[in-house]
C-alpha cells in the first residue's frame, strides 16, 4: 500500500510541476515554449543557430518584426555567447526579459535580415576556446 500511495503521490507531483511549467510558458519534455510553434531548423533563417539540443527542431515566434527562435529542449541552458560574427553576423545586446532569453541572463544574439527587422536567439553557443 505504501508502495502505491509514494507511487501516486509522485505522479501528481510530476503532473502539478508540468501544469506550473505549461503555465508559465517553460517548456517541458522538448515541447515549445507557450505561442512558438514547432519549426524544422532548417526551414527558418538562422534557425540551426538556434538548435541547442540539435535535434533539427526548434521553436519559433514572430513578434512585430522580429523573428524569435529558441531551442526546442530544456530552458535550462548554459550561458555563452553569440555564433561567430563575422560567419553569423549576430550581435550579443542585452535586452532584459524577452522571450528569446531562455538562459535568463538577459542577453541575446540579434541579427538583422532581409524581410524582418531582426532575429533573435539566446546567446547559448559554446565560446570557442581557441583565438582563431
Amino acid at each position: 500500500m505504501r508502495v502505491v500511495t509514494i507511487a501516486f503521490l509522485t505522479i501528481v507531483g510530476i503532473a502539478a510541476v508540468a501544469a506550473v511549467r505549461a503555465e508559465q510558458g517553460i517548456a517541458v519534455d522538448g515541447a515549445c515554449p507557450a505561442g512558438f510553434d514547432l519549426a524544422a531548423a532548417s526551414s527558418l533563417p538562422e534557425g540551426n543557430w538556434a538548435d541547442s539540443n540539435a535535434d533539427g527542431s526548434i521553436c519559433a515566434l514572430i513578434t512585430g518584426e522580429t523573428l524569435v527562435l529558441v531551442d526546442n529542449g530544456s530552458q535550462f541552458l548554459p550561458i555563452a555567447g553569440c555564433p561567430p560574427l563575422l560567419t553569423s553576423g549576430f550581435n550579443l545586446i542585452y535586452k532584459g526579459a524577452v522571450p528569446a532569453d531562455r538562459n535568463g541572463d538577459g542577453f541575446v544574439c540579434d541579427k538583422d535580415l532581409p524581410g524582418f527587422r531582426t532575429v533573435e536567439i539566446d546567446n547559448n553557443v559554446p565560446f570557442n576556446p581557441k583565438p582563431y
